[in-house]
């Protein structure tokens, strides 16, 4: 089951978002802000990592920074952001950038899709794609 870290100072929007993604097949573990996911990301390992931008403590950006300083061999998982404001964003921090209100299945669609290109690199050998596998 892919395990997503779902970051979110909103707690209605966090429990909401959570809530769907877990009855679609993830394991999600929920941050409040950026210091307390930083916390977790420590404790754990994600396939992906969904966050909101602006948020106290550390944001977004710091958040995705850290993430993609301190990723192990496993590889930095996906980052996601999610905001309200689309004004003067560097998009360049995150692999998907959603503006709220987004869709559901839009947020479902990119996790399967980078679900699906971290189990075709896994299934790698030689530079070769092995069959059946994808």
């Amino acid at each position: 089951m892919p395990r997503i870290l779902f970051v979110d100072d909103n707690k209605e929007y966090l429990g909401i978002i959570s809530s769907v993604l877990n009855k679609v097949g993830y394991d999600v573990v929920t941050a409040e802000n950026g210091i307390d996911a930083i916390d977790k990301f420590d404790e754990s390992s994600f396939d992906a990592v969904v966050t909101d931008l602006i948020m106290p403590g550390a944001n977004g950006y710091e958040l995705a920074k850290y993430i993609r300083d301190t990723s192990g061999d496993d590889g930095t998982p996906a980052i996601i952001c999610i905001t309200g404001t689309s004004c003067d964003i560097d998009r360049r921090s995150f692999d998907v950038f959603l503006e709220k209100p987004f869709s559901i299945k839009k947020l479902i669609g990119y996790l399967k899709d980078f679900e699906n290109k971290k189990n075709c690199s896994k299934t790698r050998n030689n530079g070769f794609l092995k069959y059946g596998h994808v």
